[in-house]
């Protein structure tokens, strides 16, 4: 596949995920699923692409304090889980094919600054979700949970006594600065011209950066996107958040 046919393809990936995406869906196609079948699913035609619900013991749930903190607790061990198999299967996959990439070895070091923009990526997803669905102290109290959760599990991830002082000195402020970064940016590509200024195109370049110090490297930047298209989509952030 060459660049440009990458290109075509991550664009087109990126805008059927927002196409289906929590935020870029109006209420209205939750209340027509109601009485129209053909409807369920919102934009999803294709029920047998679908995963089961990983929400299903929250189905029919209003969202109280204890549910959305319940909510928060499980979906805070998906992303950090998601955010290390990520990180881990990106660093074995670029290891393994160095010459395709044009590097000649893998800095380890890497790993926990390329996993700590992952949690920060993934938690900017689904604060956006929560704005578009959640009533704003819902919101509120979802993502604060949810943000503690992340940061207790994430302080004990790395092995070494001063990575776990940097993850705990550091996350919240690292959190906010990149929340800050992520909120210029747009979610869905544009028909025509680059990627720039697209949200999951930005977080390529950054992760490309950490581990080949340079944001240019457009192969590698790509090869990030699949990785974020699948998590995003393994959230179930609908599903979480209105309790379909």
């Amino acid at each position: 596949m060459t660049l440009y046919e990458m290109e075509l393809y991550i664009r087109d990936s990126i805008k059927k995920l927002i196409h289906n995406f929590v935020g870029q869906r109006k209420m209205q196609d939750k209340n027509d699923a109601k009485d129209d079948p053909k409807k369920q699913g919102g934009n999803v035609t294709n029920d047998s692409d679908q995963p089961e619900s990983n929400w299903e013991e929250f189905k029919g749930q209003e969202n109280s304090q204890d549910i959305l903190e319940g909510k928060a607790r499980i979906l805070g061990k998906m992303v950090t889980q998601f955010a290390y198999n990520d990180t881990m299967g990106l660093v074995e996959k670029l290891d393994e094919k160095k010459s395709s990439f044009n590097l000649t070895m893998i800095d380890l070091t890497v790993i926990i600054p390329v996993y700590l923009e992952f949690i920060f990526l993934y938690m900017h997803v689904i604060d956006r979700s929560a704005f578009q669905l959640l009533k704003p102290t819902e919101r509120n109290l979802f993502m604060n949970s949810l943000g503690l959760e992340i940061y207790l599990i994430s302080s004990k991830v790395p092995k070494s006594l001063n990575q776990q002082h940097f993850v705990k000195d550091h996350f919240f402020n690292m959190s906010n600065i990149t929340q800050n970064e992520y909120q210029a940016y747009e979610l869905t590509p544009p028909d025509t011209g680059g990627l720039s200024g697209v949200l999951f195109w930005e977080f390529g370049k950054k992760i490309s950066k950490i581990i080949c110090g340079s944001d240019d490297h457009l192969r590698l930047t790509m090869e990030i996107q699949p990785y974020i298209i699948s998590s995003v989509k393994a959230f179930q952030l609908e599903d979480l958040f209105l309790g379909t």
